[in-house]
């Protein structure tokens, strides 16, 4: 078969419906998922914003950013750089554990699971904007760091956990 001219514009052939699996496929139906649906600002992702990265919220931004990191900005807002899991404070405390060694970074775990991470604590949640308002991070001696901000959302997720006493 003789190949058309290049300079030529060529046929576009009919999209073909996919197959339906059969009844008794073990193929699911579905497609595989999406993303959540945009903002209504054309041109910006889909921001899913978690506050809190503890047992909660760390899997939390670690599964949506595997599944979603690529087609949504996933973002964790967390007052620490550092995640150790609460059940084994004990061993750290005995001396059984190193704490450096078994905690996570919030900021090599959110590049290794596509999500970011922003240091702060929530101060305020303003709904109709769609934005949390982060309270100014200051260091040990009372230096302002960074100043109040906000991040906007589409997904707001609180995963800021509890105190005991």
């Amino acid at each position: 078969m003789a190949k058309p001219p290049e300079d030529q514009p060529q046929p576009t052939p009919e999209p073909q419906p996919a197959p339906k699996p059969h009844p008794t496929s073990t193929a699911s139906a579905s497609p595989s998922p999406s993303p959540p649906p945009g903002p209504s600002g054309a041109g910006k992702k889909t921001q899913i914003v978690v506050v809190g990265g503890g047992a909660g919220g760390l899997p939390l931004v670690r599964r949506l950013g595997a599944k979603f990191g690529r087609r949504c900005d996933v973002i964790l807002l967390e007052k620490n750089d550092t995640h150790v899991w609460k059940p084994l404070l004990h061993e750290i405390a005995a001396g059984a554990l190193d704490a450096n060694l078994d905690e996570v970074g919030y900021r090599g775990h959110g590049a290794r699971w596509r999500y970011r991470f922003f240091r702060g604590e929530l101060e305020s949640i303003d709904r109709r904007a769609g934005e949390v308002v982060v309270a100014p991070l200051v260091d040990s001696e009372g230096v302002e760091l960074t100043g109040r901000h906000r991040i906007r959302y589409d997904y707001l997720v609180l995963a800021t956990g509890a105190i005991s006493n």
